[in-house]
């Protein structure tokens, strides 16, 4: 096997197929990248048996086909540290050579066969999106998912593709983000599932770093898939019954509350700096034209801000977690934000326009 890239085009990739080797396995095959040689392209891939990923990039003249397997942290290492146009790796049996400029890399190879496959994409995808709304549908949801081990049904995010909108439901049963985005075309099959944290997170960083026109989402029965040009990612789905989110959203709150998000996320950091991990909660006063954020823990002391808002209607007073609120707040774009209440003992909900809410617990007054 041999292999000759050009340095620029690797090393705008390796990063993202480094990220998913884990840094421990029981499995010694799952730190390794498989490098496969095409007539065209080289493809880097990596698994941890829950996410894979696979990147191409073009191969030069003087590539010969083939496949190995090589220690992914230095690998990954070796290229983002060379300096040369070229980088060339070749492998024969146990052994390998990468070499950039003046600086050559003895590796121990292994057997590409040992390396656990990972699934392509499916003949054809079941939904597409530009990499502009899928970065914010999941900006939008992804901070509210439970991270408990125990709680593994909602560690995942919920995808419930339609015929012209994909869903996205996130939840840790403190708190629930839904965002709902129009397809351009619409999709080819209507389904559900849960797919995992990570490759949430891993699609989120393909888009940073590649800045896609378009990202293809595919399904089958075990696994979701997205697609961008030169790069694939799979993760297995998360097993379970997504709750009934639909019941948690009220529609019942008769109070609204109308300010600005900027200065709101100003003053819930003001109020926050009082608060400890063990009191982690805020009291908001809200009364015609003023809203009072107090945050206090006994040993410290208590903080006291106000800001303007518009409410014309009775006194109202509730107490949330503030970062829960500072988390919607820094994912919203609007200036203007909406908060409709019922009283202290039921949950708040944020909108904005017709294709997002967020549902907040309260917490208990005798906490605060």
């Amino acid at each position: 096997m041999k292999a000759v890239c050009k340095l620029e085009a690797l090393q705008k990739v390796i990063g993202l197929v480094g990220s998913v080797v884990p840094a421990r396995s029981t499995q010694p095959a799952l730190q390794n990248l498989l490098l496969s040689v095409g007539k065209e392209t080289l493809t880097a891939s990596a698994t941890d048996l829950d996410v894979g990923l696979c990147v191409e990039v073009p191969v030069e003249k003087g590539s010969e086909p083939g496949q190995v397997g090589l220690r992914g942290a230095d690998f990954s290492a070796i290229v983002r540290e060379a300096d040369a146009e070229e980088i060339k790796i070749e492998a024969t049996g146990e052994a390998a050579k990468v070499r950039a400029g003046g600086a050559s890399y003895n590796l121990v190879a292994y057997a590409g066969e040992d390396f656990p496959a990972v699934a392509d994409f499916p003949a054809s995808a079941a939904a597409k999106l530009t990499g502009v709304e899928l970065a914010e549908t999941i900006d939008r949801v992804l901070f509210a998912a439970a991270r408990e081990q125990t709680r593994y049904a909602i560690n995942g995010i919920y995808l419930a593709l339609r015929k012209k909108e994909l869903e996205m439901v996130a939840t840790d049963a403190h708190r629930l983000a839904v965002v709902r985005r129009k397809l351009g075309k619409a999709a080819k099959d209507e389904r559900s599932a849960i797919a995992p944290l990570k490759v949430m997170g891993e699609i989120r960083k393909i888009i940073e770093s590649q800045k896609p026109e378009t990202v293809e989402i595919a399904f089958t029965d075990r696994e979701i898939f997205f697609r961008v040009p030169d790069v694939v990612l799979v993760g297995r789905l998360v097993e379970g019954n997504y709750p009934k989110y639909e019941e948690a959203i009220p529609d019942d709150c008769d109070r609204k509350v109308t300010f600005d998000r900027e200065l709101m996320l100003k003053r819930l950091r003001q109020a926050m700096l009082l608060t400890s991990e063990e009191s982690r909660s805020v009291t908001l006063t809200f009364e015609k034209g003023k809203a009072t954020i107090r945050g206090r823990t006994p040993e410290r002391g208590e903080a006291r801000v106000e800001l303007e808002v518009d409410y014309p209607e009775k006194k109202v007073e509730v107490a949330f977690n503030p970062q829960y609120l500072v988390d919607v707040l820094r994912v919203l774009r609007g200036e203007g934000v909406t908060l409709l209440l019922k009283d202290a003992s039921r949950p708040g909900l944020v909108r904005e326009g017709k294709d997002y809410l967020y549902v907040l617990m309260p917490v208990r007054v005798r906490e605060v």
